[in-house]
């Protein structure tokens, strides 16, 4: 009884074994734990269409990167175009006002005359009085009108320390006229001279700087016996305005 039911049970499992499973990789998967690459189907299949078509040659990679490079690079030119632009009217812009700026500090400056060789030995309080005499001095024609058109007198920077030569003394005045006439009278005068004493004009630093670049010029005409002389930053030889050398 035993033996039959035991062959019985054997036939079973043996037909079991011998029938084709149906089971997928998904199902494999599940019953085993393990994950199993599934093979796409002839419609999953990668196409052509999916890669982007390679150019046909080395010449159409530059172009299209040249059209590319144009593309983006065009408006940041424009950018760099109108900066440049503002740029260049910002930088005339400045250029004016400099010159204007070294206008305004050169006609200032023509109301003043600068003065030098007075002994420091002259007190403080006694510069301006000392000052006023020697312009009157200079141009006696002036000397009551002089104290009241020299306006302000002082020493030109600090006293130094084992320094021989005296400071200038600059002054200012009231009326162009009395200057003019001060500044002229200065010239090749004798009182100061014997004092060693001198009048300068206060230049700005544009006007001194070409004044120096102009001094060269100035040198060699004198060495030659021309008339070679300065009218504030300009230079004149034998009466005809020269130019830097160079221009």
């Amino acid at each position: 009884m035993f033996s039959r039911d035991r062959k019985r049970g054997s036939k079973t499992e043996n037909k079991n074994l011998a029938t084709p499973t149906t089971a997928t990789s998904t199902d494999l998967a599940a019953s085993t734990g393990h994950d199993y690459i599934k093979l796409p189907d002839s419609h999953d299949m990668i196409q052509e269409e999916d890669f982007p078509p390679l150019p046909l040659s080395v010449e159409g990679t530059r172009a299209k990167n040249q059209h590319t490079r144009k593309h983006c690079l065009h408006p940041l030119k424009k950018r760099v175009d109108v900066i440049e632009s503002n740029t260049n009217k910002d930088g005339a812009t400045i250029l004016q006002l400099q010159e204007r700026l070294v206008e305004s500090e050169r006609y200032s400056r023509r109301w003043n005359l600068k003065l030098y060789g007075v002994p420091e030995s002259v007190a403080k309080e006694d510069v301006k009085k000392e000052t006023i005499r020697i312009c009157q001095s200079v141009f006696p024609e002036g000397k009551q009108k002089l104290p009241d058109v020299i306006d302000t007198v002082h020493r030109l920077g600090k006293l130094k320390e084992n320094e021989r030569k005296p400071r200038g003394i600059i002054l200012q005045f009231s009326s162009r006229t009395f200057r003019d006439a001060v500044w002229k009278a200065a010239k090749n005068n004798s009182f100061l001279k014997e004092r060693h004493l001198h009048f300068t004009e206060d230049l700005c630093a544009a006007d001194r700087g070409r004044r120096a670049a102009l001094w060269p010029v100035i040198e060699a005409a004198r060495r030659e016996g021309k008339i070679a002389y300065y009218v504030g930053p300009r230079a004149y030889i034998n009466g005809k305005e020269v130019g830097l050398p160079g221009t």
